[in-house]
């Protein structure tokens, strides 16, 4: 039983520093109840520190930070945060079409579809506001 019990908690362990972000990494990070391309640059206890792509830091919560998958394996029809025409900051829209790692969204502002690479897209998440 005891060697189950360590066995479970190295697991445990290991899950979890797995999941830990990690300096370099790109995400997806709040900034004032929105969205923006950051890149992590450090953890400091349960905070990490980012920087924004316009040069802004901060320290945030696991809970203000998203994952960017490589390939989000989205359909058409679902809903998304995605970066508009190259800048910085997430926007929601639906997905139209899928071509390759591309993806037609359609903004949910009324503005034109456009494509968006896989490596600026992901689920709509749930926001919550702070």
């Amino acid at each position: 039983m005891k060697k189950f019990c360590l066995l479970l908690l190295v697991g445990t362990c290991l899950i979890a520093f797995a999941m830990a972000w990690k300096p370099g990494q790109i995400v997806c990070a709040r900034w004032s109840g929105t969205y923006y391309l950051a890149t992590v640059t450090a953890a400091n206890g349960d905070q990490w520190d980012v920087i924004y792509a316009d040069g802004d830091h901060a320290m945030l919560a696991e809970s203000d930070l998203h994952e960017l998958p490589g390939d989000p394996g989205l359909k058409a029809g679902d809903k998304v945060l995605a970066i508009w025409n190259n800048g910085a900051k997430f926007y929601s829209g639906v997905v139209e079409d899928v071509c390759q790692l591309s993806y037609l969204v359609k903004w949910d502002d009324g503005s034109t579809p456009s494509w968006v690479p896989a490596g600026k897209i992901l689920r709509h998440f749930e926001v919550e506001n702070p």
